[in-house]
């Protein structure tokens, strides 16, 4: 196989509308090692403007660019982690990671990040679907499931429309800046054989 139609197979293009009206091309793709200060940035970026992640820049466990690398090489070993490219950089990252233990390993927890000024655009949705493609792959794989805030009606309302459920809610998991606290649902996708 050829480096171009090896290109082809790891890259889903798509156009995605703005709001303004114009349109933008974005790939969806395998991050590998020299995405990690595109993804890290991005990574950054959504942490700090995020009111919907459990925590905030300065509690992530990458602190450089090498480490970044690092870890993006441990999620192939782990799963999958997808990235969305837009004019040359990141804008958003989903990475879905097995479980460890034996009795566990058919199931996957994943999350997606979506740079603030690219959300609402439908790229949520294409890394999704190249996450069900991907796992529908994967003979072994009989369950996904990921953490979702309640307050993240968008985000819940994509899950569904692919076919997750709520299987659990823990009451007052997360606590926000203004002193309330909101709830964490568990959403799962029991994969078809």
């Amino acid at each position: 196989m050829n480096t171009n139609t090896k290109k082809q197979q790891s890259e889903r293009d798509s156009a995605v509308f703005l709001k303004w009206g114009n349109i933008i091309k974005i790939v969806i793709r395998e991050a590998n090692k020299t995405d990690a200060v595109s993804l890290f940035a991005c990574i950054q970026e959504v942490l700090a403007n995020s009111p919907y992640l459990p925590r905030f820049p300065d509690e992530l466990q990458v602190k450089t660019i090498e480490q970044e690398e690092i870890w993006i090489e441990k999620q192939k070993e782990m799963g999958i982690l997808l990235v969305a490219v837009a004019d040359g950089k990141i804008v958003g990252s989903l990475n879905l990671s097995r479980e460890k233990w034996k009795r566990t390993r058919h199931v996957g927890e994943f999350g997606i990040s979506v740079l603030p000024s690219y959300q609402n655009k439908g790229i949520g949705r294409k890394l999704m679907g190249e996450l069900l493609t991907w796992v529908s792959k994967k003979t072994d794989l009989r369950k996904i499931r990921l953490r979702v805030m309640a307050q993240n009606v968008g985000a819940i309302h994509l899950y569904k429309s692919f076919g997750f459920q709520e299987e659990g809610r823990l009451k007052e998991e997360i606590s926000n800046m203004d002193g309330t606290y909101d709830d964490t649902i568990w959403m799962g996708l029991h994969l078809q054989l």
